[in-house]
């Protein structure tokens, strides 16, 4: 017998390695320069703050820093201490700085954040992140800027007896406008003896990201225990970022720039340059492993290298002048069988390191060519460099586990049930792991890679209400939904519709939207009881995530249909044109459909007395019109609203 949980705190994981990878410290275009951070989460307990500073002694003029939605690339209208909307504009004197604090009321939006600023203004961003809940900051976390790299190195440790794991994250982003096929990424585990020991490949479109524990599937399945390195190149610049998870203890890792070059050296003896291969056509023809001892022998001289690879194999071509006392700045271009350029990497990030570090993903059978020039045209006896070049195969990816079904999907309380789960590719799954395991105990569980069967015991005291499940195996599958409802009400569920709202009646300090909509409801539950918390009551949530909920309103206990009449009150600032949706709850928590109207844009210019009485954000604020006047309202209600000043406030 065993109950099977998840936590939210991968969610929140999950999140924080999407939100902390900052792109900077400046990228020049079009004599803006721009610093980009690729995802930015707020709202639902999420903010952030960026901090903008000009390093320089001059002034910056016309910085701006706009947000856009991630999948629509539309502009994000977002709350800030600048003001509300999608763009903001300002000026930094030379050695100030300025602070965008992006709120984190309403609901969760994603997106990404651009700073553009004059060329030749040393201006520099870092970026801090929290997540709150219940009014505590739960984890916070700084990231200084990054400046994009075709390579990234850092310190990775798997051990689960430790629980210790490492999130790892990349992401693609648009530097190019013409940039539009998706891209390879090289994802190496390197060993504390610095060997090699295992590599696998990420492909992500232009802007995507990837963020995985380092065991799941996308990177190293089956891993069990591991101290070492990670480095993560890509034949375009990309953006790394490592969290590392002790416990339930976050932090996060640093970041190198370059890759450890030893660990993908040729080991053999150095064979030396045949000459003249000056030119495609002339190119010396070299058998992976190669270890290649040549030089620059003269200005403007160029060496070229040819290779036979294979669709899928990952080419690792390095410089290496390390001991040599060579004079030589390389820069290591990767041609395709067309002779199209498919990387090129000038100094591979290494501190003070003139040498060069490519890695590809060739994408067909053919002849390859390896091209070295000295990057100042610059040639002689000093200007000699070693050449390694191999070329390997990296592991399969291990496709998740992908749920498509759960028989059935309802489950009285105090009932046991046999269940059945279908799927694809559940082999070798463990438990099933559900949002919330409180009241749900799994027994019989058996597995086969398309069906999951087990059966559930619903304790008679558990939570109504949805919750889902899902199974890993390296790697999470998809989630489904299921229901827990009473035994006498199971599978009856309200409906509403037939919604009207009323002309808004715009007040100084609020605005009143009279609503009404007809109900059916199968089992007659539309019941409130004060003292219990899980009455019945409609939920109001806005496109921001702002919420509240009504009760007494809902008396209606032993009516199967009828209508509902109410007002709702908002006395929260809009900038916008936003929606409400709107759903009842009965008694048992069966959620009905939902229905949604929008609000218009409008300005509040009210301040209450008492600040302290209201939350920062102001939420919807809902009275009976009909059924009850405010003060039988909030006299029915002890303990969970009260009358401010005419308002009916939910309390938490």
């Amino acid at each position: 017998m065993r109950r099977c949980e998840w936590s939210s705190f991968r969610r929140l994981l999950f999140l924080l390695l999407l939100l902390l990878i900052e792109l900077g410290p400046g990228i020049a275009q079009a004599g803006k320069s721009f610093v980009l951070v690729p995802q930015l989460a707020v709202g639902d307990g999420w903010s952030a703050d960026i901090f903008v500073t000009n390093q320089d002694s001059i002034r910056a003029e016309d910085l701006s820093i706009s947000f856009y939605a991630t999948e629509t690339g539309v502009p994000l209208a977002v709350s800030t201490n600048l003001g509300d909307g999608p763009a903001f504009q300002f000026d930094l004197e030379g050695g100030t700085s300025q602070a965008v604090r992006v709120m984190g009321t309403g609901g969760l939006q994603v997106g990404y954040a651009v700073l553009r600023f004059p060329e030749r203004v040393s201006v520099r961003t870092n970026l801090f992140v929290r997540w709150q809940t219940g009014g505590e900051t739960v984890t916070q976390l700084g990231v200084p800027g990054q400046a994009p790299s075709h390579c990234f190195s850092f310190p990775v440790e798997y051990d689960p007896s430790k629980q210790v794991n490492m999130g790892v994250a990349v992401v693609l982003p648009v530097l190019d406008t013409t940039m539009t096929d998706p891209h390879n990424l090289v994802v190496s585990l390197i060993d504390q003896a610095g060997a090699l020991f295992r590599t696998a490949v990420v492909t992500l479109p232009p802007g995507g990201h990837l963020a995985r524990m380092l065991n799941e599937n996308e990177l190293f399945p089956g891993l069990t225990q591991f101290t070492g390195n990670v480095v993560i190149s890509g034949s375009v610049p990309v953006n790394a970022l490592a969290l590392r998870l002790e416990g339930t203890v976050l932090g996060s890792v640093g970041v190198n720039s370059g890759p450890v070059v030893r660990s993908f050296m040729v080991n053999a003896s150095a064979t030396a340059e045949v000459e003249a291969n000056d030119g495609p056509a002339q190119a010396m023809a070299l058998t992976a492993p190669a270890h290649i001892a040549a030089a620059i022998g003269a200005p403007g001289d160029v060496d070229y290298f040819g290779f036979t690879g294979q669709s899928g194999e990952i080419l690792t071509a390095l410089t290496d002048t390390r001991g040599m006392a060579s004079d030589v700045d390389t820069v290591l271009t990767l041609l395709g069988p067309s002779g199209t350029a498919l990387a090129t990497c000038d100094e591979n990030g290494l501190l003070s390191s003139s040498d060069s570090f490519v890695q590809a993903v060739l994408p067909a059978d053919g002849t390859y060519q390896v091209r070295v020039e000295e990057r100042g045209s610059r040639g002689g006896a000093s200007f000699g460099y070693k050449l390694h070049l191999t070329t390997s195969i990296p592991e399969s990816p291990t496709p998740n586990p992908v749920l498509t079904s759960i028989t059935p999907d309802t489950f009285a309380l105090g009932s046991t049930v046999d269940v059945i789960v279908t799927g694809t590719d559940l082999q070798g799954v463990g438990d099933l792991l559900f949002s919330d395991a409180e009241g749900i105990t799994v027994t019989n569980q058996q597995i086969t890679p398309t069906k999951i069967t087990a059966r559930f015991d619903v304790w008679a005291g558990a939570f109504p209400g949805p919750r889902t499940l899902r199974v890993a195996r390296g790697g999470f599958s998809n989630e489904l939904t299921f229901t827990i409802v009473p035994a006498s009400v199971a599978g009856k569920t309200p409906t509403i519709s037939n919604l009207v709202v009323k002309t808004p009646v715009y007040v100084e300090n609020w605005v009143d939207i009279h609503i009404a909509f007809d109900f059916t409801d199968p089992d007659a539950d539309i019941r409130y009881v004060a003292t219990d918390p899980d009455h019945a009551r409609i939920l109001f949530a806005s496109a921001c995530g702002s919420f509240a909920e009504t009760g007494p309103v809902l008396n209606k206990g032993g009516q199967t249909s009828g209508t509902l009449s109410f007002t709702l009150r908002l006395t929260d600032y809009r900038s916008g044109n936003y929606t409400i949706n709107l759903q009842l709850i009965d008694a048992a928590g069966n959620g009905s459909n939902v229905l949604s109207f929008v609000v218009a844009a409008w300005e509040c210019a009210w301040e209450p007395a008492d600040k302290r009485m209201l939350p920062e954000s102001a939420p919807f604020l809902a009275r009976s019109a009909k059924d009850h006047g405010p003060a039988n309202l909030a006299a029915s209600l002890p303990g969970r609203l009260r009358i401010m000043r005419g308002l009916v406030k939910r309390e938490s």
